[in-house]
């Protein structure tokens, strides 16, 4: 009898412990989503809000020092350099489709 008992008892206690590594392994898995939707949260915005183009609407200009931050040259240039390939980007019609 005594043995049937301890029997049991290491069989509950293996039932305990595998439920015990399961919550354990439930817990790492919920701190691992947690960590990864943490780090999509803080890289949600790509550009900075004065390139959108709702404050380009609203405002139409840049700030000209920001500008020249990010693009690494002046306004007057950026223009010029748009106006030489402006013609061979423009989205033209074809016969296989209409531009979107």
């Amino acid at each position: 009898m005594e043995c049937r008992a301890r029997i049991q008892l290491e069989c509950q206690a293996t039932l305990v412990q595998a439920q015990i590594d399961l919550l354990d392994a439930n817990l790492a898995m919920h701190r691992l989503a947690q960590k990864r939707a943490r780090r999509r949260r803080q890289r949600r915005w790509w550009i900075r809000a004065w390139l959108g183009p709702e404050w380009r609407r609203q405002f139409g200009l840049y700030d000209q020092r920001v500008f020249i931050n990010i693009m690494r040259m002046p306004p007057e240039m950026f223009d010029e350099i748009l106006a030489r390939v402006d013609p061979r980007i423009t989205k033209q019609r074809n016969n296989y489709r209409l531009p979107i």
